[in-house]
């Protein structure tokens, strides 16, 4: 189970924001809260309290809008944290040394979904890895216009 620590709203860069959302370590129901997709960072602070998680956009390896009721009982927003890139404190009876991704469901009550994707999508790419940026180079095409047809 992932143990809440003490988080605030994002004071700025606030993309979007939604009221009532579930939030899912895996399939257990950690509770309801409001979730924040910033430009920077991702917040969900559970209601009544100031505790939460929050993660960057470089923790975050997958996400996707999850249509398949057998696995889980909702859609869902479903992401995949690279735990060894947030501050998680992550208790569970199974082999901790098997992988550090964590598998969180976010279940918005209205049908926010396809947004909730949109602007996590969108502000993940604001915030490429460092390898994205230093990694890239341009082809080479030894002596040839690229653009010319040969």
């Amino acid at each position: 189970m992932i143990t809440l620590q003490e988080v605030s709203p994002p004071n700025d860069g606030v993309r979007y924001t939604e009221e009532d959302v579930q939030l899912f370590f895996d399939t257990q129901k950690v509770g309801n809260g409001i979730l924040y997709i910033g430009e920077r960072n991702v917040v969900w602070i559970e209601n009544g309290k100031s505790l939460g998680i929050q993660f960057s956009y470089h923790a975050l390896v997958t996400h996707g809008i999850s249509n398949d009721t057998t696995a889980f009982p909702d859609r869902c927003l479903f992401l995949t944290i690279d735990g060894s890139k947030t501050n998680f404190n992550i208790s569970s009876s199974e082999n901790e040394d098997e992988n550090d991704c964590v598998y969180l469901r976010m279940v918005p009550s209205e049908d926010s979904l396809n947004i909730m994707y949109q602007m996590l999508s969108e502000c993940q790419e604001l915030n490429p890895e460092e390898d994205d940026i230093n990694g890239y180079e341009e082809p080479e095409f030894d002596g040839m216009n690229p653009y010319t047809l040969y």
